[in-house]
């Protein structure tokens, strides 16, 4: 029996969203690894065909979509814990435990990163372009208000650090560790090992003795 469903896709971007969004409410309701394309495109009234012409990855495609829309619908309000901070070093420690507290409390997100998804999602995200472009959007303009106040090295590669952003992210929120950190131990976990990737090294005051 057919059903009536939405109405005749729309073009272009709105098609995309409709996609993204029949994906989260099929991995709401059967979970990511059960998921299959079939039950996206029937949830958004769509056949196969049409789907593979917006993700031609197939399910693949659209589990890296639906993570990256999260990650850009929690952009703002990272920015602005960012922007908080006094330094730019407290401000990329305090975004980073911002965003792991935020990936495990998002619908979406808590899904794709489930004990019996995390493996999957992680090898995804790991060989994907699309992740690394949307931490980059998000990463270079603090970078780039960071180097003009000369926080960050002058020749600092945007790309390369949110390389760096998004594999450290994935280890914490992928290994929780032999222990459980406390916000307070996470912090000076990350001060000591994640942020000296951005920290301008600056030579001794000439004429400083011993």
């Amino acid at each position: 029996m057919s059903s009536a469903g939405p109405g005749p896709p729309a073009a272009g971007g709105e098609t995309r969203r409709r996609i993204l969004d029949a994906a989260s409410a099929c991995f709401e309701r059967y979970g990511v690894p059960k998921t299959t394309v079939e039950d996206v495109a029937s949830e958004a009234g769509l056949s196969r065909a049409t789907l593979y012409r917006y993700f031609a990855g197939g399910r693949d495609e659209i589990v890296v979509g639906v993570l990256a829309r999260s990650a850009e619908a929690n952009f703002d309000r990272l920015l602005e814990i960012v922007a908080a901070e006094p330094t730019f070093e407290a401000g990329i420690v305090e975004g980073m435990i911002a965003a792991l507290r935020r990936i495990r409390e998002d619908a979406n997100l808590g899904l794709l990163f489930s004990a019996d998804t995390v493996g999957y999602t992680t090898t995804l995200v790991g060989a994907s372009a699309t992740v690394y472009e949307t931490m980059s959007r998000f990463m270079t303009p603090l970078l780039e208000a960071a180097r003009s106040r000369g926080d960050v090295p002058a020749n600092l590669d945007a790309e390369e650090a949110s390389e760096w952003t998004v594999r450290v992210l994935l280890s914490l929120v992928t290994f929780r560790g032999p222990r459980e950190r406390s916000d307070s131990e996470l912090r000076s976990f990350l001060h000591q090992y994640f942020v000296p990737a951005f920290r301008v090294h600056r030579g001794p005051a000439a004429g400083g003795g011993m």
